[in-house]
């Protein structure tokens, strides 16, 4: 299968194929390591705070890079800036372009902030 040509949208997409592999293997590690820690921290009797809090932590990341890479979307590029083109950033010169990020990345953390507590509370579930 050949890769589609990389073309930078503002507010829409800002990572190209390289970027989005990449995404989506740190969140699928994200989310077995989490449960994992789920887990090690119930075998272990962890007390209920510190199994939602680590828990959060782990959905967090899961969710952010979930939705980086099904938006095609990073959220350090937009605050940065930048649009990411085989995992070297480049700057983005046009204000209006940059706002357009910022505001969809704003939307996206708010969502992935949404999936955190959830997942936070997750690790009050006694298994």
């Amino acid at each position: 299968m050949t890769e589609a040509p990389f073309e930078y949208q503002p507010g829409v997409c800002n990572i190209d194929d390289a970027g989005v592999r990449f995404r989506k293997r740190l969140s699928a590690v994200s989310v077995v390591a989490g449960i994992g820690a789920i887990v090690a921290m119930n075998y272990a009797a962890y007390p209920v705070m510190t199994r939602c809090v680590i828990t959060a932590g782990f959905g967090f990341v899961a969710s952010l890079n979930f939705f980086q890479v099904k938006e095609r979307f990073c959220v350090v590029n937009a605050s940065k800036g930048t649009m990411e083109i085989g995992r070297t950033r480049i700057k983005i010169t046009n204000e209006a372009s940059r706002e357009l990020d910022k505001k969809k990345r704003n939307r996206m953390l708010l969502r992935a902030a949404a999936i955190t507590v959830l997942s936070g509370l997750l690790g009050a579930v006694p298994f």
